[in-house]
């Protein structure tokens, strides 16, 4: 379970201070599946590098099954949102893939490997492709395979439904809720997809 309790935190530069959360407490179970919703620039994307230790509360604690959030926790795998970041451009995605297996520990199993490129409709021409070739829809399919690939609890998903078609989104979503009762997934995004949620949460501006 991941717990957020009395989580207050603010962007600081040199003119202001801008409050995003405040005495934020929210509670996610295991084997269930959250949507994390609301307009552009209302934390969603926030919340989740709070949860993931990726930025360090003003005020209050992170949880995962009890134990504190002060850095990355290898039980989670986590997607960010600027996908065209993640990987070294210059390198190819095969290369790339393998390289940041080995800095998260991720072991791969083909079997699932293969599975996953199944789902996301990946064409295996590309892993011979420097990644900064890529489309952004198969830059996000790169970054979706690599975080599916971790066996972590928990999947954090920040807007993992942008820049890819709708075939490809309708695969991620039956895929989803067939490996939701081994995992806790928190998926930050503005779009409602229907028949997915358990949960649907509702970030509000201060």
């Amino acid at each position: 379970m991941i717990k957020v309790e009395n989580l207050s935190y603010s962007y600081k530069d040199f003119f202001k201070k801008t409050c995003v959360f405040k005495s934020l407490n929210l509670s996610f179970e295991d084997k269930k599946i959250y949507l994390l919703t609301a307009p552009n620039g209302y934390g969603k994307t926030t919340l989740l590098k709070l949860i993931a230790g990726f930025l360090i509360p003003d005020e209050g604690d992170v949880f995962i099954d009890n134990i504190k959030v002060v850095s990355f926790n290898p039980e989670l795998s986590y997607l960010v949102y600027n996908h065209s970041r993640r990987f070294y451009w210059q390198l190819e995605v095969l290369d790339n893939l393998k390289f940041f297996s080995e800095i998260y520990n991720i072991s791969w199993n083909k079997e699932k490997f293969d599975e996953i490129i199944e789902v996301l409709r990946i064409d295996n021409k590309i892993f011979n492709k420097k990644y900064g070739e890529l489309s952004n829809g198969n830059m996000m399919k790169i970054n979706l395979l690599l975080c599916f690939l971790s066996e972590a609890k928990n999947y954090l998903l920040d807007e993992p439904f942008s820049a890819i078609d709708d075939k490809t989104i309708n695969g991620l979503i039956s895929f989803i809720k067939k490996i939701k009762d081994k995992k806790t997934i928190i998926v930050a995004s503005a779009r409602k997809e229907s028949g997915i949620w358990d949960e649907v949460i509702e970030l509000e501006r201060l």
